[in-house]
């Protein structure tokens, strides 16, 4: 039985593709989805502190309005961000939270290329 989701988002469109799935799963087997948006980098390999700020600031922002976006569909849904590589990150989260099913894009920010999927799905996947 599934009883929740997580959805990795990295704010871009082709990342969101798989909400509506997402939202008909959560329906049919009241699922509680948890988004989950991953900033790589990090202020041990010397980012700028106020950019780094600024970035989860938006991510903050980002996903409270998913979520909220969410549960005006009838979704139980929270958030949380993460920092370091998205695929490891992801597993991570997914573990720690005894996930069922993780909803992850072909592709996110970088958009549509000629091989299936992005780099992060493939390392997800691996």
């Amino acid at each position: 039985m599934i009883r929740s989701a997580l959805v990795p988002l990295d704010g871009s469109y082709a990342a969101e593709i798989v909400l509506p799935y997402v939202v008909a799963l959560a329906r049919r087997f009241d699922l509680k989805v948890h988004l989950l948006q991953v900033l790589e980098g990090g202020l041990e390999l010397g980012v700028d502190t106020v950019h780094w700020e600024f970035r989860r600031s938006q991510a903050e922002v980002y996903l409270e309005t998913k979520a909220e976006q969410l549960e005006g569909d009838g979704v139980r849904a929270g958030w949380e961000i993460g920092e370091g590589r998205s695929a490891v990150e992801i597993l991570d989260c997914a573990r720690r939270m005894r996930t069922d099913l993780v909803a992850l894009a072909t592709h996110g920010r970088g958009g549509p290329t000629e091989f299936p999927m992005g780099s992060t799905a493939l390392q997800f996947l691996s």
